[in-house]
């Protein structure tokens, strides 16, 4: 499994995570994954990128609660979130 030293997180490809119904009505469906993984190069954008596609998803608390369920496997933004945002997230829910 590769690591993304920039998040210090492992990198687990979206085709490794269990496939779920609510996928099909994403908003990110057939938009190309790579916007949801912003290199740390261009990282600010990406993520404003990615968001703005997030935002008016109609399954993003859905996203979420996979990303969050998975938390420990997951880099890039789910659910309208980044993994650190996720962390601290989680953190404030425990």
């Amino acid at each position: 499994m590769e690591t993304d030293y920039y998040y210090s997180t492992p990198i687990v490809p979206m085709e490794a995570m269990p496939v779920s119904s609510w996928r099909k009505l994403a908003s990110c469906a057939g938009v190309d994954p790579e916007l949801f993984f912003p290199d740390h190069y261009q990282l600010r954008v990406g993520v404003m990128a990615a968001k703005a596609v997030c935002q008016s998803c109609p399954v993003q608390l859905e996203c979420l609660t996979e990303a969050m369920e998975y938390e420990e496997d997951t880099f890039g933004i789910f659910g309208g979130l980044t993994p650190k945002e996720r962390r601290e997230l989680g953190s404030r829910s425990r």
